[in-house]
């Protein structure tokens, strides 16, 4: 016997497929009231009404490859049917930092793919980096799946319409989070010198010449997604630009960088006109020693580029 508001039962698994709670999604939720309320069955030596991790594992799949994070367990059972790929759902973002999420270390592959609404909402933006940063900290190879909020709000709504979400680098989303909020996100680690700096004067129309700095920083492979080395731009201006050649970096020096993750221009691969890509602007570089890898760093640092 079930005592409470008429709605939907929901049974929420744990990564044996054993039911660990279950969800109530209410018919009629009063006004200003969560749709969602957990079911208590302690009375009868169950489990309380307690927010929980739910696992979706298709049959044949393997959460130690693959894994997909999104919110609710009804997205989370829809995005594994239809991708047919593990997915873990975290009873709302704001219960990212929860320790049950520790589960996830250790994972091959992990993608965080949150609401669409991210974009419009702080708390839930806030949450999300929270939660990439965390798993970036503790080795597990993350990429961020996005998608137009106009296509849905949630994954499953993505997947329903038939379209498919684009997964990025946790840099690149970063980025894409930046131009939306109009503002910068700090950068703070040790890189290497990707390529032979470059110091110049760019002449512009009707206004002073401009003094720019550019160098590529190579962020380790051991703190990106699939564990391959990414290569930002990184542009300085004026008198930091002055401060920067005065440097003499050389390929393959590692360097202490502090700036803003941010849009930069660089020339188009063709050579023909620009494009804007994702990259630092710097405000501090500092050589640590020529030819030195960025494994090279204190003990006491994580080796985050962010």
């Amino acid at each position: 016997t079930v005592v409470g508001p008429p709605g939907l039962l929901v049974p929420v698994r744990d990564s044996g497929g054993g039911i660990c709670g279950v969800q109530l999604r209410l018919d009629a939720p009063k006004e200003g009231a969560p749709r969602y309320v957990w079911l208590s069955s302690r009375r009868r030596g169950g489990a309380p009404a307690v927010a929980r991790l739910h696992w979706a594992i298709p049959p044949g799949s393997d959460p130690a490859e693959d894994l997909w994070i999104t919110e609710g367990p009804l997205k989370a059972d829809y995005a594994a049917w239809r991708l047919g790929i593990p997915c873990v759902a975290v009873p709302g973002v704001t219960a990212c930092r929860r320790p049950g999420l520790g589960a996830v270390v250790g994972q091959a592959s992990v993608v965080v793919a949150f609401d669409a609404d991210l974009y419009e909402n702080p708390q839930v933006r806030r949450c999300a980096l929270q939660l990439v940063e965390a798993l970036e900290r503790r080795g597990v190879r993350v990429t961020v799946a996005v998608w137009p909020p106009e296509r849905g709000k949630g994954l499953d709504d993505l997947l329903r319409a038939g379209g498919r979400p684009v997964v990025m680098a946790p840099f690149a989303w970063r980025a894409l989070l930046t131009k939306e909020e109009g503002s910068m996100l700090k950068m703070v680690g040790w890189v290497r010198v990707a390529s032979a700096p470059e110091s110049q004067t760019v002449a512009r129309e009707d206004r002073e010449p401009m003094q720019v700095f550019r160098v590529t920083l190579e962020v380790p492979a051991r703190v990106t997604a699939r564990g391959i080395p990414l290569r930002l731009p990184a542009v300085a201006f004026y008198q930091r630009a002055d401060q920067c050649a005065t440097l003499g970096l050389k390929e393959g020096d590692s360097v202490f960088v502090a700036g803003s993750l941010t849009s930069v221009r660089q020339r188009a691969p063709a050579g023909s006109g620009w494009v804007e890509v994702p990259g630092v602007l710097v405000e501090e570089i500092v050589r640590i020693s020529p030819s030195a890898g960025a494994q090279d760093a204190p003990d006491d640092d994580d080796g985050l580029p962010f």
